[in-house]
Order: structure tokens, then C-alpha cells, then sequence
């Protein structure tokens, strides 16, 4: 069952019933990718979107020419093997993986124990589509600004090729700023929290 597509309407629906004025909507990773589907489909609903460490196409990691159709099976595959998985598998899997993502060792734990307690086949079929929605062409069509906010460390190489993919990613965006957190993964929020507190407070401002 689709998850993607139905929460942005959900989102909408929440906006509209709640008479919410052109909210600020800030979204981390699938959150971020949410928020941009959001601020294409309803506009109207949305008055600026934060989008943090997110990409219009996560499957840009995998390489420059990678498309929706080529990462489907690998998606599909690592879809079916973690909703198979034991719980031990799995949150061994999540132990090595989130290493990459949470750079500061104290708060490692806290995302693999959120990861373990999620419901597994909703987080299989999650990162699925996270894997193969493509909204690259749909970046031009956004009007509503958006703030980007993407993390560096020197462990993810040279700061000039991860300074390179969010521009380019962002690069037709009528109204993007893109603001790099240094010294964090992926969890910026965790590894430079006053950094992080003091970018969403610039943009909600």
C-alpha cells in the first residue's frame, strides 16, 4: 500500500480542516521529500517549506545517470529482505547503517532504537518509494521558497561534490536557499542541534 502519495493528502486535508494559513512545513529526509510533493501538488496550502537533508531524487546516491527504473529492483530487493528479516538481523543491519547517519556516537542509539520499534513492513515499503520517487523534474514547477538545509562532514568526502549535489539538485528551483551544516550526518538535528535550532529559527522568521 502506497505511503507517500496519501500522506501529502493527508497533510493537505490536516491544513484545510485546521483553517492553517500558508504554514511553514519543515520535513527531514522522507519528511523533507513529503514536504516537496506537498508544496507541488497544493501550492496554495503551503507558505514556505524546510527541507532538511533531502533530495528530489534519492536515488541520485547511487550515481548521476541513475533513474526511478533502474533503482526499482535493488528497492524491491532490500524492501522484501528487510520486511523478511529477524528482529536481530535487523537491527544489526540498522547498527552498521546508522553509523552512517548519525555521526555523534552518544546518539546513535537513540535512532537505532527507533528504527527497531518501527513497524517493519511500513519502513520496507517507505524506503521503497523514497528510493524510486523521482521529483527532479518537478523542482522548476515549485514557487513556494525553499530553505535546504544538507549536512558535511569530511568523512563523506570532498565538500565540493556534496556542495555540488544540492545545487545541482536544487539548481531550478525558483526560490531555494541552501544552507550547509558542517560537522553532521545526516541526523543534523542530533549532531549539531544549536546549529540546527538556530537555521529553523532564521526561517521561520
Amino acid at each position: 500500500e502506497a505511503i507517500l502519495a496519501p500522506t501529502v493528502e493527508e497533510l493537505n486535508a490536516y491544513i484545510a480542516s485546521n483553517h492553517l494559513d500558508h504554514p511553514a512545513i519543515i520535513g527531514h529526509s522522507m519528511g523533507g521529500l513529503i514536504g516537496l510533493m506537498l508544496a507541488r501538488a497544493h501550492p496554495e496550502s503551503v507558505g514556505r517549506l524546510m527541507i532538511a537533508d533531502s533530495l528530489p531524487f534519492f536515488g541520485a546516491l547511487f550515481g548521476p545517470n541513475a533513474t526511478p527504473a533502474a533503482v526499482a529492483p535493488q528497492a524491491a530487493a532490500m524492501r522484501g529482505q528487510i520486511a523478511e528479516m529477524s528482529d536481530a538481523d535487523f537491527a544489526a543491519q540498522q547498527n552498521g547503517g546508522i553509523a552512517r547517519l548519525v555521526r555523534t556516537l552518544a546518539q546513535r542509539q537513540r535512532v537505532i532504537d527507533w528504527s527497531v520499534a518501527s513497524d517493519r513492513p511500513f519502513f520496507a515499503q517507505a524506503m521503497y518509494e523514497v528510493m524510486t520517487t523521482d521529483m527532479r523534474g518537478e523542482v522548476a514547477n515549485v514557487a513556494t521558497p525553499i530553505t535546504v538545509l544538507y549536512a558535511y562532514a569530511p568523512e563523506m568526502g570532498p565538500q565540493a561534490a556534496i556542495d555540488g549535489l544540492y545545487q545541482s539538485a536544487y539548481a531550478s528551483a525558483p526560490h531555494a536557499r541552501l544552507v550547509r551544516i558542517d560537522g553532521a550526518f545526516h541526523f543534523i538535528m542530533l549532531d549539531q542541534p544549536a546549529a540546527f535550532s538556530a537555521a529553523v529559527a532564521e526561517f521561520l522568521r
